[in-house]
């Protein structure tokens, strides 16, 4: 079974770039930022780079 883990990023005030905000949706799916990527671990499976 994949596991998946980081460090949680420590972010200067008002500079949190992962928020609460949904992922947004492009003409080509539903895109997430980097850093909402990284710092979710909830299903790792799903992450084609850690098969």
């Amino acid at each position: 079974s994949p596991v998946s883990f980081s460090n949680p990023i420590l972010w200067h005030r008002g500079q949190n770039l992962v928020g609460s905000g949904e992922p947004r949706r492009t003409s080509q799916g539903v895109y997430q930022s980097f850093f909402h990527w990284f710092s979710d671990h909830s299903n790792p499976g799903r992450d084609d780079i850690a098969q």
